[in-house]
């Protein structure tokens, strides 16, 4: 999606706003020092779901890696919508299956069929169902699970040890559920605890099909072939597994080169010579282009690729493809010609490229042996997605890992942005003192600005077009030749400060047009987002395929004693003194504004130890600060200590200790 970034207002607009805002604050101090825009950056893109196509090589090599696939599949659909540790599942996602054959018929014009078991066209990119009775066969002591099981194929399935264990042996076959349709999917308000066994079902597509693949091609025309597959505002996830290069055809022409018409070649004769690769097959920088263009927004995809890389460290070919920039130049990356002593039935010379990578009796899969060749292509698209981009190889003996972490890479851009520290918050109008905007296009003005957006914004606040137009001016971005980036800004929604509460007040306002600032929110990656910016549905419509900012002022100096909150009086009074929007040494959800305590009333002692960063609080100080005992009337020691020490521990990073 969006990148979301934290950026400051400009000196000039900054003072004007800064008058405005002490003036509304009761009894918020004018603080005359300089304003500095405060830096933060947001993770996280909040697409609606996610819509994922899987290519699944289908040739004659691949039986055994479809049944690895098929126990990672569990991996990968479960972090998703049925994550352990406690995480959020996502309620939106769609898979469907296509295979690389696509015969040897071209995409763009006509080529012959090979032999008689290949059709021009081969599968032609069309999404893959089974049939009623079928089975899938899954690996025991794999698929990572809670107590419950739920992660588990089925309910006979046990979670041991954090992993699924089959009722006998080490391998389990399943029975495939019905499917309604040629994708797997759960829906918003529904459920289908099946949907990672639907897509491990439909991922069995056998090994008939034709041995020049086209796995990047059939990424491309699958989605084009099924454009309702896609949806306007949600994330697309693709994901390719097979064991050999990728020979996308451009030009018919290669069933007629002289290296596709040698017996000893033919096999090797996609991309070798090199000048095969140039002059027949589609070059590999057009596929992250096709991709995103289908979108209409560069951070709406993701790639993977579990392929025929090394899967030693040194060779520094698995990773986000901004992290694989020397795999190229791997030694087991060069594609070197190797024409084996035996021949086939036909009396054929066996002849292919070096291995990349070799898998010997898999642990998952007894007596499985892989040899997969260099897949230079995939690397190559995964370094045009940059961090949107992933490698693995397919030689591993577990998959687990890179499931995972391509489950996590869609996870981020699903999740709502996340704060490292809190926002200023108005307890009086339940809103941030931010604003959230949408940056356009170059050439367009404030004017240009969806009108449902300054609509929403004109209603929200009261004010006229006028007004909305000022303060996109403000909010817009200045270049250093002076141009302008027109800023178009969201209206807020008000909330309640603590997430759950926000959260179920805002369940049925997902069609209102703003954004909203909670805290306390739902663990992301196993980490609590304490600080969270969230924009409703009906708002990533308006946005999809813009750059979002959250600009924040900082409203206060701490060089400036009036606009300090560290003394005693300043720390017992109930007011927000320094005007940041918390409050003295206690939180206080029982009043008629509820706000959080100041971080700035516990006075801390920062060291580190073997365990870590620790934070000592000065307890005779905050005796002195906060007072003798809590709210409640206890008396203030290590086992009640105000609030205020949890929220400075938690913005400084560190554990509490004692004095």
């Amino acid at each position: 999606m969006r990148s979301i970034l934290l950026r400051g207002i400009g000196a000039c607009c900054a003072l004007g706003l800064l008058a405005i805002a002490c003036m509304d604050r009761e009894p918020a101090p004018i603080c005359p020092v300089p304003i500095q825009a405060t830096n933060s950056s947001l993770s996280g893109g909040g697409y609606r779901g996610v819509d994922m196509i899987v290519v699944v090589d289908n040739s004659p090599s691949m039986v055994e890696e479809q049944q690895v696939l098929a126990t990672g599949f569990f991996t990968l659909l479960n972090a998703l919508v049925d994550p352990t540790g406690g995480l959020e599942a996502a309620d939106d996602v769609r898979g469907g299956i296509v295979t690389s054959d696509l015969g040897t018929q071209s995409s763009r014009e006509p080529g012959p069929a090979i032999d008689e078991q290949n059709t021009p066209k081969g599968d032609d990119g069309e999404f893959r169902t089974y049939s009623p009775g079928t089975t899938v066969r899954v690996t025991s002591g794999v698929i990572p699970c809670d107590e419950d099981g739920s992660q588990c194929p089925t309910a006979e399935w046990t979670c041991q040890g954090g992993v699924c264990q089959a009722p006998s042996g080490t391998m389990g076959d399943v029975s495939c559920p019905g499917i309604g349709s040629s994708y797997a999917e759960v829906l918003p308000g529904q459920t289908n605890a099946q949907l990672a066994l639907q897509t491990a079902c439909l991922g069995q597509v056998g090994q008939d099909g034709c041995g020049y693949e086209q796995q990047l091609e059939a990424s491309v025309l699958g989605l084009e072939k099924h454009p309702d597959f896609m949806r306007a505002d949600y994330l697309l996830a693709v994901l390719v597994v097979s064991d050999e290069e990728d020979c996308s055809v451009k030009n018919a022409g290669l069933w007629t080169s002289d290296s596709f018409l040698d017996q000893d070649l033919n096999n090797v004769s996609c991309n070798y010579p090199p000048s095969n690769e140039q002059n027949f097959l589609f070059p590999t920088n057009e596929y992250a282009q096709r991709l995103r263009a289908l979108k209409k927004d560069e951070n709406a995809v993701v790639f993977a690729a579990i392929v025929g890389v090394p899967k030693d460290d040194e060779s520094g070919c698995q990773g986000k493809g901004s992290e694989i920039d020397d795999c190229l130049d791997s030694p087991a990356m060069q594609l070197d010609v190797k024409i084996d002593g035996f021949t086939d039935e036909r009396g054929k010379k066996y002849t292919h490229f070096a291995t990349a990578c070799i898998r010997d009796d898999d642990q998952n899969v007894p007596g499985m042996e892989t040899e997969a060749r260099p897949g230079r292509r995939y690397v190559q698209v995964a370094q045009d997605f940059g961090d949107n981009g992933y490698i693995y190889s397919i030689c591993n003996p577990d998959w687990s890992p890179a499931m995972k972490d391509f489950a996590d890479s869609i996870r981020q851009k699903l999740e709502p942005s996340c704060y490292a520290s809190a926002l200023d918050w108005d307890p009086a109008s339940r809103v941030a003192r931010c604003d959230v905007v949408m940056q356009l296009e170059d050439g367009k003005t404030v004017d240009d600005c969806p009108p449902a957006l300054a609509d929403a914004w004109i209603e929200a606040t009261g004010k006229t077009l006028a007004d909305y137009r000022a303060v996109a001016m403000a909010s817009s971005n200045k270049r250093k030749d002076g141009t302008l980036i027109a800023g178009c800004p969201l209206p807020k929604i008000p909330t309640p400060l603590q997430c759950d509460e926000a959260e179920k007040d805002l369940s049925s306002l997902q069609k209102e047009v703003g954004w909203y600032y909670c805290e306390n929110g739902v663990l992301i990656d196993g980490k609590a987002c304490d600080y969270k910016v969230e924009i409703t549905g009906s708002t990533k419509q308006l946005v999809i395929g813009h750059s979002l900012e959250v600009q924040c002022l900082q409203q206060f100096s701490f060089e400036d004693v009036n606009c300090q909150e560290t003394g005693a009086a300043a720390c017992r009074n109930g007011k927000d003194d320094d005007g940041n929007g918390a409050y003295d040494c206690w939180n206080d959800f029982e009043g008629e504004n509820p706000h959080r305590a100041d971080a700035h009333c516990c006075p801390l002692a920062l060291e580190e130890n073997e365990s870590g960063r620790v934070c000592r609080i000065l307890l005779q100080d905050v005796v002195h600060m906060c007072g003798e005992t809590t709210p409640g009337g206890e008396p203030l020691s290590a086992t009640a200590y105000p609030d205020a020490c949890d929220r400075a521990a938690a913005e400084q990073g560190c554990a509490l200790a004692f004095e």
